[in-house]
């Protein structure tokens, strides 16, 4: 029986018109990097000294306290605005404010997506972005700018998640991983041309102008993107469907096969099953999530991999200036590491599958943050402590860096299109939770030097365990239902003995189901 897979398969020909599809779309994650990224360097604070009391006194060095403070204070921002010593705090308090941003962006832009479309929402985050970040560079106080950063990230936030979706979604079936994994390259990049940036730039404001200033590419690309075929047939608009296949098929340079069109048009008109891909409500789609035991049960696992991953992933960035090197070359270090983990999944899921690469990348990342942990507390003993710790934390990044790009593409092959954008901004509001966290381990790391590394390190090996019980989706159909997911999903679970839906928790459950319906 034809499917929507096989009719895109069959329009890919050389596959040149959708790689310029993908490369287009997929800027959105280079300027979503320079945007995310960027307060490793506007929210830095100088080398200072704090007031201490009996020694500062202003009669011990013959100076005004105005002279005092101009020595072992720096005049910036963050003086001016008075967040040095006992204020510092605010500032990471901005930062995880700026990541509750992105919880908001995640829940609001699954379900916009899924329902006005994918092209829709790039357009409006890439204006919504340009304008909140150019109005922050103009703050005047900590207040004002962190509500326009949070305003922002909320914004452009929809736009990168909608350009993921998309990718997935023009690829055929073999492209799949890659065009997942192009999205997380494109970030690595976006994070190495931060540090070219930061250093061009004289102060917070110009850096804060400038990564702005990249959504009006963004802006321009959604002119030249055809809307998704998959979300046209998910809302029944065929007609367009087939404008834009057999626009893909004219750029890769291949005939339209109508008998297959016609064939899947006849099996989704006589299929019943299609009826809940057409409700335009959002909360059918999240009922539709939520009903099946093994949809939401496997919905919520995955929410909790998503957070653990990014609590680690953005923890080990913000912590790339406190590793003793510099902090533009740690960033740069970054970006080629999540570069070169693009590479590497590329090949190896295509191989193996992105379930048992991303079980491995989070083994991988739990050991390089257990050994920091090790390193920390014997560090002064040992000679090339900072640079082993350096290693740990690029290695740490690698692994981070592939389970994140591989767990957007996971997650979008395991959920159906009629909620695929939705699960994965539920999936992602999650992660905004560990990332709303990770700037205070950071800023406990100066109280209990260890206790950071040590709990990236744990959490990951939780969340390992998690995704080994997942299904496997490599060369699988995407899904188009609830049901069709659900039938599936009931399928892996029932054979698993280390899940939660094990046979006597199956058992259980259906027995929960029958007393339900009695009553």
């Amino acid at each position: 029986m034809p499917n929507l897979d096989s009719v895109i398969d069959s329009v890919s020909g050389n596959g040149k018109y959708q790689m310029k599809l993908l490369c287009l779309a997929f800027y959105a994650n280079m300027a979503s990097a320079l945007n995310i990224i960027a307060s490793l360097f506007t929210a830095g604070v100088p080398d200072l000294r704090c007031f201490i009391e009996g020694v500062d006194d202003s009669n011990n060095f013959n100076l005004t306290e105005s002279e005092i403070l101009d020595i072992f204070v720096p005049l910036d921002e963050s003086r001016k605005w008075d967040l040095v010593c006992s204020n510092e705090v605010y500032i990471t308090l901005s930062t995880s404010l700026f990541y509750l941003g992105f919880f908001i962006g995640a829940a609001v832009g699954g379900l916009v997506s899924d329902r006005f479309g994918r092209i829709f929402t790039y357009r409006l985050g890439a204006i919504g972005g340009l304008v909140l970040g150019i109005g922050a560079s103009f703050s005047q106080n900590i207040v004002v700018y962190s509500v326009l950063r949070i305003s922002q990230v909320v914004m452009f936030y929809q736009s990168t998640l909608a350009s993921i979706v998309y990718g997935v979604e023009i690829s055929k079936k073999s492209w799949r991983i890659m065009s997942g994994l192009m999205s997380n390259f494109a970030f690595g990049m976006g994070c190495i041309l931060l540090s070219v940036v930061a250093l061009l730039c004289n102060d917070w404001r110009q850096i804060q102008f400038a990564v702005s200033c990249s959504f009006i590419i963004s802006i321009f690309i959604t002119f030249f993107l055809p809307k998704s075929p998959r979300w046209l047939c998910s809302k029944l608009n065929y007609d367009e469907a087939e404008m834009v296949l057999k626009k893909m098929a004219r750029g890769n340079q291949v005939e339209f096969d109508d008998y297959l069109w016609q064939n899947l048009l006849q099996d989704d008109q006589d299929s019943k099953d299609y009826s809940p891909a057409r409700s335009e409500s959002t909360m059918s789609i999240l009922k539709g999530l939520f009903t099946g035991y093994y949809s939401r049960n496997l919905l919520l696992c995955n929410m909790s991999v998503w957070m653990i991953t990014s609590l680690v992933y953005f923890g080990l960035i913000l912590n790339s200036g406190n590793i003793g090197f510099n902090v533009y070359l740690s960033n740069a270090l970054g970006g080629v590491m999540e570069c070169l983990s693009c590479i590497v999944a590329i090949f190896v899921s295509i191989r193996y599958g992105s379930r048992r690469f991303i079980v491995v990348n989070l083994v991988l990342s739990s050991m390089a943050c257990l050994v920091s942990t090790v390193i920390i507390q014997c560090g002064e003993n040992f000679e090339g402590a900072q640079t082993t710790a350096l290693v740990m934390a690029m290695v740490g990044r690698f692994g981070a860096s592939a389970v994140f790009g591989t767990l957007f593409l996971q997650t979008m092959e395991l959920f159906p299109t009629c909620g695929r954008t939705t699960a994965l901004g539920l999936s992602s509001m999650a992660a905004r939770i560990g990332s709303i966290i990770s700037p205070w381990t950071v800023q406990a790391q100066r109280a209990i030097p260890w206790l950071c590394q040590a709990i990236f390190g744990t959490t990951t090996l939780f969340a390992a365990f998690l995704v080994f019980q997942f299904p496997e989706t490599r060369n699988r159909n995407l899904k188009m239902t609830f049901s069709e997911a659900e039938s599936s999903f009931q399928a892996h679970f029932s054979k698993s003995k280390l899940s939660c839906c094990s046979s006597k928790r199956l058992n259980d459950c259906e027995e929960l189901k029958t007393t339900q319906q009695d009553m």
